[in-house]
């Protein structure tokens, strides 16, 4: 089972298939086996990146109470980084599409110019 070793955290991930890379990114207690169905499609195509955000799934627990976006969109970018990963399409799903615009935006780790056009977000909506 691979691991990305991340400022002490050990982050779970897998890379199945060729092409260019998709990092589907879940929502905050998802794991990333629930990406099954969309890998098992875009594998033939693509090299798809799916892991665990920390705190889910064979991710470390680490002590923190709450993972905020912005270490959750570091994290993600770590990974990229981990697997010498230069550019990438991100896809979010649920809070995984904030994660994912801010993986593209302003994470410290990666930079926007690494990420394809458009990250590709499935996010809850807000009413007031």
């Amino acid at each position: 089972m691979p691991f990305a070793n991340l400022s002490g955290i050990r982050i779970h991930y897998e890379s199945l298939g060729e092409g260019d890379p998709v990092l589907p990114i879940n929502g905050l207690s998802a794991p990333s086996a629930n990406w099954l169905f969309q890998v098992k499609e875009l594998s033939p195509h693509f090299r798809v990146i799916t892991f665990d955000n920390r705190g889910v799934g064979e991710s470390d627990l680490p002590e923190a109470p709450s993972y905020p976006i912005a270490q959750m969109a570091d994290d993600a970018a770590a990974v990229l980084e981990h697997l010498d990963i230069r550019r990438a399409h991100v896809v979010g799903h649920s809070m995984g599409g904030w994660t994912s615009s801010s993986t593209t935006q302003a994470s410290r780790a990666w930079r926007p110019q690494r990420a394809c056009p458009r990250p590709t977000t499935a996010t809850p909506s807000t009413s007031t």
